[in-house]
């Protein structure tokens, strides 16, 4: 049986939730501009000072997409501090030079455009993003690798394994405890303040509060609203607070793919552009096994998803990939997947969509004369690979449950998501009633929890308040008392 947790949001009013960002440096833009820019993408930001706009796109994720807008006067500098980074996708000059747009663009194909009328400028940066957002080549796909085989790079592959097992673990906990009703209520919340002042957005979420219906997720997600930017971060940078949120929304999604499965086997691709990083990494776990966590979405037409790649003027930075991926729904206990042309926003194009944490095998990569790298991922089953067995054994050793309140803080805590944990603990203190078995064990979790941040007294106070409570609920020989006592102990060694 599913078990019910409602979560409040402690997410910075400021923070950017979705990938893209739009950075203005020392072009004032006027204020219906400013609106049609974010009409395209809501995280606008303008700079007067260049060292201050610098320091800032440093600090952005190099996985996040920032596109740029800079006057003439103050670009040639300025663009050779930041043309490198991988985070700088697409660069317009505002100029009153006519001529100058060729020269500029040869100095990087990053630089798409030098804008001389100011109105063209939202005009070109939609049509460059909507054909990304089409294709999907920018959306990184969060991956996580598992080797069954012992190399000499023990530590590298142990902390990868780790990383594979508790990711695919707290995949299972999100879906296996039930949001609560609340939950899309403040989902709704937390984007009305996310898209203040862009009435565009704020129009397709009062569509949302209102029309939302289980069914028609598929719809959602396809149609690349908020809903498909927000959750594939959240995804990315594993956002606790926001997938949590979002919980109503995996499920339904889930519900629909299992009862539209396919009824044959599949053939699909994705086209990605990836970091070299990231692709030495694939290159090294060729034979095993990776999970995609987040949502995948593949298409059936190999051509289109081909030129596609083709079409795409990459950096030195990013490799062009395109995944080949087969699945079979004869197998048992696989992670759901379907066609979803029918149920999607768009019906002219044939895609497939697999479930958050399907495993594939790597199977074999290789370079085509045009740069692309192909690489074919076979889908494999819940219990036809070696780990699954590791993953038991960790579910065995830690005492976890899918549908446990409290496994999702025990994963988080094993990731060494020691805040994340924390701040769960403290949620399930304040929701679950005063005499749940429950309680205790949440005390004992945040003693754990704190101590291992180094905060003893904090570790102190739940530790006793754990004695407390199990005092309270049952004899004083109970063997959970001994163990808390035993834990202050240890508390008192370190302090």
């Amino acid at each position: 049986m599913s078990t019910t947790v409602r979560t409040n949001s402690t997410i910075e009013e400021n923070e950017n939730l979705e990938t893209f960002y739009i950075i203005c440096l020392g072009d004032s833009i006027k204020n219906e501009i400013r609106q049609e820019l974010r009409s395209i993408i809501n995280y606008l930001l303008v700079f007067e000072d260049e060292q201050q706009c610098l320091q800032y796109i440093d600090s952005v994720s190099k996985y996040d997409q920032v596109i740029l807008i800079v006057k003439r006067k103050l670009s040639q500098h300025f663009i050779s501090q930041i043309v490198h980074l991988q985070q700088i996708i697409s660069i317009y000059i505002h100029s009153n030079d006519k001529n100058a747009n060729e020269q500029w663009r040869k100095s990087s194909n990053k630089v798409k455009q030098v804008i001389v009328q100011r109105n063209e400028l939202a005009q070109c940066i939609r049509k460059d993003y909507n054909r990304r957002q089409f294709y999907n080549l920018d959306e990184t796909l969060p991956m996580k690798f598992f080797n069954s085989k012992k190399t000499d790079e023990k530590f590298l592959t142990t902390s990868l394994n780790d990383d594979f097992i508790y990711s695919q673990m707290l995949i299972d906990c999100l879906i296996g405890t039930t949001s609560s009703s609340n939950d899309r209520n403040e989902l709704v919340a937390l984007c009305k303040q996310q898209y203040k002042n862009n009435s565009d957005e704020l129009n397709i979420l009062e569509e949302f509060e209102k029309d939302y219906l289980p069914e028609r997720s598929l719809w959602w997600y396809t149609r690349h609203s908020f809903l498909y930017r927000l959750m594939n971060k959240a995804f990315r940078i594993e956002n606790i607070d926001l997938l949590l949120l979002f919980r109503f929304f995996i499920r339904d999604i889930r519900q629909q793919l299992i009862a539209n499965k396919a009824a044959s086997a599949i053939r699909a691709y994705r086209g990605q552009l990836i970091c070299k990083e990231d692709l030495e990494l694939l290159t090294k776990f060729s034979g095993e096994f990776i999970s995609m966590n987040s949502f995948l979405l593949a298409s059936s037409d190999y051509e289109q998803t081909r030129s596609a790649l083709l079409s795409f003027t990459s950096s030195y930075q990013v490799e062009k990939v395109l995944f080949e991926i087969n699945a079979n729904p004869q197998s048992d206990n696989l992670r759901a997947f379907s066609n979803v042309t029918s149920f999607s926003y768009y019906r002219n194009k044939e895609e497939v969509l697999f479930m958050i944490g399907s495993i594939f095998r790597l199977v074999r990569m290789d370079r085509d004369i045009n740069g692309i790298w192909h690489i074919q991922l076979n889908l494999c089953a819940n219990n036809d690979h070696p780990l699954q067995s590791f993953i038991q054994q960790k579910k065995s050793e830690f005492d976890i449950l899918d549908t446990d309140l409290l496994s999702l803080g025990f994963i988080l805590e094993h990731m060494n998501k020691l805040d994340d944990a924390e701040k769960y603990y403290r949620f399930l203190t304040n929701q679950l009633p005063t005499d749940h078995n429950d309680r205790n064990r949440c005390y004992h979790a945040l003693g754990e929890v704190t101590q291992k941040k180094g905060d003893y007294n904090a570790s102190l106070k739940w530790y006793k308040k754990s004695i407390e409570h199990e005092l309270q609920m049952s004899k004083e020989d109970d063997p959970n008392i001994a163990t808390s006592h035993n834990s202050i102990a240890v508390v008192y060694s370190r302090k």
